[in-house]
């Protein structure tokens, strides 16, 4: 089974984010802390990772990532990124910072988003890292 792992600051996202995937047969993890999704990437099979990219605690999705994508043991993990910004001025700031939309992230969904929306953009991800699709 496909598993993904989510991390957002909002709880009530991570309950949307859980019934939508599961609803299709994804396994689904949520956290809505850093350091715990950090541990579940090293110590469980994570298929594909999403993460909100504005949290008011702790570091900004654009840090987050940068962190994956040097860590040699974490940065084959796709991962979607959530955010209200339009994906555009999502990518300036990537590049601002290092990194880039189209290599750093397999795919970006911007809020507010429908259930078919999200699914499409999961899908596209897996495919595109060469992984199964749901179940």
């Amino acid at each position: 089974m496909t598993r993904i792992l989510s991390l957002d600051d909002e709880s009530q996202m991570l309950d949307l984010l859980r019934l939508i995937l599961e609803r299709v047969g994804y396994e689904c993890l949520g956290t809505t802390d850093e350091k715990e999704a950090l541990s579940i990437l090293r110590t469980q099979p994570v298929d594909l990772f999403t993460q909100d990219f504005m949290r008011p605690v702790g570091l900004c999705g654009i840090e987050f990532l940068r962190k994956l994508k040097s860590d040699e043991a974490l940065k084959n993990i796709p991962v979607v990124g959530i955010s209200a910004k339009p994906r555009d001025a999502r990518a300036k700031e990537l590049e601002l910072a290092g990194l880039d939309m189209e290599r750093d992230l397999a795919g970006y969904i911007q809020k507010p988003f429908g259930p078919q929306e999200l699914l499409e953009a999961i899908e596209a991800a897996l495919r595109k890292q060469g992984k199964a699709e749901i179940g």
